[in-house]
């Protein structure tokens, strides 16, 4: 079944904006014209997108679609990042941080943990404590339609008290 990505309803993702937006993405899924899209609709909705893709080989790192992008070459023997790109990454404070990778993935994981966020969006983990929103759902499609339906809810915009 060829899904592609819909978002539950109509959202004007351009109305409300958020600052810095980090993904976390495994480059094997960058090829889907699907997450291609879910990207460009995030990039919309942002003044600053930072992408970081993980390939899951041992050959050198490439630019992968222009996006950064680390392999196993770059981790250590605990699968922790250890490159450049990865501490560049790292250092950012990200208002929303997304990590799409729907499978276990160590290296995009011990990111989402370590790297500063108000607000960590990931799939649903063993461990309560990686994310502040975890979604479970059955493909990477719903996923992103989650993440696109609670990113419309939040406002960037608030009154202060």
């Amino acid at each position: 079944m060829n899904a592609t990505f819909s978002s539950p309803q109509a959202i004007d993702w351009t109305q409300k904006k958020i600052g810095t937006i980090g993904i976390l993405v495994n480059a094997s899924s960058l090829e889907q014209k699907n997450v291609q899209a879910f990207l460009k609709k995030i990039e919309k909705r942002t003044n600053n997108l930072q992408i970081l893709a993980f390939e899951d080989t041992k050959a050198n790192s490439t630019q992968s679609k222009n996006y950064p992008t680390f392999t196993k070459k770059e981790v250590d023997w605990l699968w922790r990042p250890k490159g450049k790109k990865t501490a560049a990454f790292s250092k950012n404070s990200f208002d929303i941080l997304i990590n799409l990778c729907q499978r276990n993935c160590y290296p995009l994981e011990y990111l989402a943990v370590t790297c500063k966020a108000s607000l960590k969006i990931g799939t649903l983990t063993t461990y309560p404590s990686n994310y502040d929103l975890m979604l479970e759902t059955d493909s990477l499609d719903n996923y992103m339609s989650q993440v696109a339906f609670f990113l419309a809810k939040f406002r960037s915009q608030h009154e202060q008290v």
